[in-house]
């Protein structure tokens, strides 16, 4: 702000406040993890502000009516005994794609204010088996003539399953694929020659499986070869 001292003609100050909604939720968003086609993960939204005494849930929805399968809503309490709160339930169905979703709900309540609120909840379907790590660096070994790094094709749920190819889209990675471990997985080495003419490298590994409902899945790559 400005003053009428010449020596002092702009002063800063700092305001404090502390602001409460009138009606929302403790957590907007709420990541589930990782989730099977077996499991049952439960997300619950908890009500906050100066008037949760009066609000009420009317009504929960998702945003992409074509999701509507993957969940069950639930509202716990609908904010008529001073509490609000709702659970999401998302159900292992066969629609869930395999990997990342995330997803956006609208919830209506009785609060002028605040009529329309939006709630998220993320995951991960886990399919029948997952590469680990999700990405490999090839590195320097220097036993070998070779950069070279490996993934583990691992069975989520003991499903038993075959790799029949694994091949990066840069041709010059060579795949070796070894024979199924005891606990079901399949390790896949890459490897660059140790003359690489270039100082970076940035690919996809595509594995295809025999599983319908997985049957490709990429891991990227990066190489990093200075010498």
């Amino acid at each position: 702000m400005y003053t009428n001292d010449p020596d002092e003609s702009t002063v800063s100050l700092k305001l404090f406040a502390d602001i409460v909604a009138i009606f929302d939720f403790e957590k907007l968003i709420i990541n589930i993890g990782k989730i099977t086609r077996t499991d049952r993960k439960e997300a619950t939204y908890i009500g906050i502000g100066e008037k949760l005494s009066e609000a009420e849930i009317l009504a929960i929805t998702v945003e992409d009516t074509s999701h509507s399968a993957y969940y069950e809503t639930e509202i716990v309490d609908t904010g008529k005994n001073g509490k609000a709160s709702l659970n999401l339930v998302v159900k292992p169905v066969a629609e869930i794609p395999v990997g990342r979703f995330k997803d956006r709900f609208i919830v209506e309540t009785n609060i002028p204010e605040n009529p329309r609120l939006e709630l998220y909840i993320k995951g991960e379907m886990l399919g029948p088996v997952e590469a680990q790590p999700r990405g490999c660096v090839l590195r320097y070994h220097p036993e070998e003539a070779f950069f070279i790094d490996t993934v583990r094709i691992v069975p989520t749920g003991g499903r038993k399953f075959k790799v029949t190819s694994a091949a990066c889209e840069d041709d010059r990675v060579k795949t070796t694929i070894a024979t199924p471990a005891a606990d079901g997985s399949i390790e896949i080495e890459l490897a660059v020659p140790r003359d690489f003419p270039e100082e970076r490298l940035r690919t996809d590994l595509k594995v295809k499986t025999d599983l319908p409902e997985q049957p490709e899945i990429t891991v990227p790559v990066n190489g990093f070869f200075k010498r």
